[in-house]
């Protein structure tokens, strides 16, 4: 697990990067990343949304959606 400091700078570089970008590509990467079954429906879900914000709670990156 990061550190804390560790998470910020990572949330303090997604901000510029990520802000008022839509969502066009979801790819997984490493199964045991989400606990999910169904990665067709995550995909369509994510598909196409707007990110608003970027914050961290505890060690946890949050990126709020649509």
């Amino acid at each position: 697990m990061p550190e804390l400091p560790e998470v910020q700078t990572v949330v303090n570089s997604l901000i510029p990067n990520l802000i008022n970008k839509k969502i066009s590509l979801f790819k997984k990467k490493w199964e045991k990343v989400l606990y999910l079954n169904n990665f067709k429906q995550l995909e369509e879900t994510l598909y196409n949304q707007l990110i608003h914000k970027i914050f961290r709670y505890g060690k946890y990156i949050v990126i709020q959606l649509d």
